[in-house]
């Protein structure tokens, strides 16, 4: 079943918020769908992407294939249907917010008002509920 763009938008704000770190994939340190020592962790993108259909080639470096959730979304039928009538720009926006803004490593006392404000702009521009953190 189809996700909404709400839908989307929640799970990513939801988990990054809880995780409070970029998913990076220790090998590479670059911004993964599934990164951490043992895929613990996860982008924005990644916590919509069930573990039936994650696959460790969505994060491949190996230049084969285009690794962007637009690629992705492309090249995969249940990732097309995952996403279905979601605006592709805005499924970059969110995995931009995650790559750009979410904090490096997780630390209690990390700062995540760059991400937040990117993740209620994001919002604001879809037409989109944001809720601020307690």
């Amino acid at each position: 079943m189809p996700l909404t763009a709400q839908e989307v938008f929640d799970k990513a704000l939801h988990g990054l918020r809880a995780q409070k770190q970029r998913s990076v994939r220790r090998a590479y340190g670059l911004c993964a769908y599934r990164g951490g020592t043992n895929g613990e962790l996860k982008c924005g993108i990644g916590f919509c992407i069930p573990d039936e259909v994650y696959t460790p080639r969505m994060d491949s470096n190996d230049g084969a294939d285009d690794i962007t959730i637009g690629g992705l979304v492309r090249s995969n039928a249940k990732l097309m249907k995952l996403f279905e009538g979601i605006d592709r720009n805005f499924l970059t926006e969110v995995q931009d917010a995650h790559d750009n803004f979410m904090p490096p490593r997780f630390d209690s006392a990390v700062d995540m008002s760059a991400w937040e404000q990117a993740m209620a702009d994001i919002a604001k521009q879809y037409g989109l509920n944001y809720t601020a953190p307690v």
